[in-house]
């Protein structure tokens, strides 16, 4: 559910057709994967260490889901958490979570917040260096203009 629910919410644009319906399906998605680790098994022969892991990883991409979700519907105050979650049981070999969070927080007009995450998103090799390497810059205008002085 968690890999669907991913799929969905990094697929949906404003122009997808059933956008909305899309994006509750991609949260519901989320909430029950997030509610299914709490009682799933271990697999017969798994050690526990790559069970846990397996468990942090799908978490963490259900937090990161819903976190998007909340940015596709504007709602970035209610990202927040959600992508802190992400961020924080990730591996952070993608750095989409800390983009986002860099968005989300930036939106809200969090600049410091959003600086540390579009930081953090562009120490990652990938394509989305140039943008965070933007967006840091940017809040970091932002929370200076609005720092008193």
């Amino acid at each position: 559910m968690a890999v669907m629910s991913q799929a969905i919410s990094r697929t949906v644009t404003a122009t997808t057709p059933d956008s909305a319906a899309q994006l509750t399906k991609a949260d519901s998605y989320g909430n029950n994967a997030i509610q299914g680790i709490a009682t799933l098994a271990k697999p017969e022969g798994m050690s526990d260490a790559k069970f846990a892991e397996l468990k942090k990883q799908t978490l963490a991409m259900a937090h990161g889901s819903l976190g998007l979700v909340q940015v596709h519907k504007h709602e970035f105050e209610a990202a927040i958490p959600e992508l802190e979650q992400a961020v924080a049981l990730g591996s952070n070999e993608d750095p989409t979570n800390y983009y986002l969070l860099g968005v989300a927080n930036q939106n809200a007009g969090h600049f410091e917040k959003a600086v540390v995450a579009f930081e953090e998103c562009a120490a990652v090799k990938s394509n989305l260096q140039g943008t965070c390497t933007t967006g840091a810059e940017q809040s970091k205008k932002e929370a200076a203009q609005r720092s008193p002085k």
